[in-house]
């Protein structure tokens, strides 16, 4: 083998030696990475089920405390319902 060819081997050699060890340090990098976006989706998946928990409980008092409204006040709710009504749609038919 001449000295030419066997210099174009070594440099070849080391620039392919070169890349894999880059590739691998990038490997590690990516590894990280990729168990931090897991480990916060876990926690942004929990965030949600926890406030979607609370907004349903708060929710239900809502519907409960207007239930029992109606239920202790019925003409008042009616004559709320229908004020609302009248109110709601004068705004759509300006429109």
């Amino acid at each position: 083998m001449s000295t030419a060819k066997a210099t174009q081997t070594t440099t070849t050699a080391a620039a392919a030696a070169k890349a894999h060890e880059t590739i691998d340090r990038i490997a590690v990098h990516a590894e990280k990475a990729e168990e931090n976006i897991r480990t916060k989706a876990g926690e942004v998946d929990d965030s949600v089920k926890a406030q979607y928990a609370q907004a349903k409980v708060k929710g239900q008092q809502a519907c409960d405390a207007v239930s029992t409204y109606v239920k202790e006040n019925p003409m008042t709710s009616l004559g709320i319902a229908f004020g609302a009504g009248v109110l709601l749609t004068a705004l759509l038919r300006r429109k």
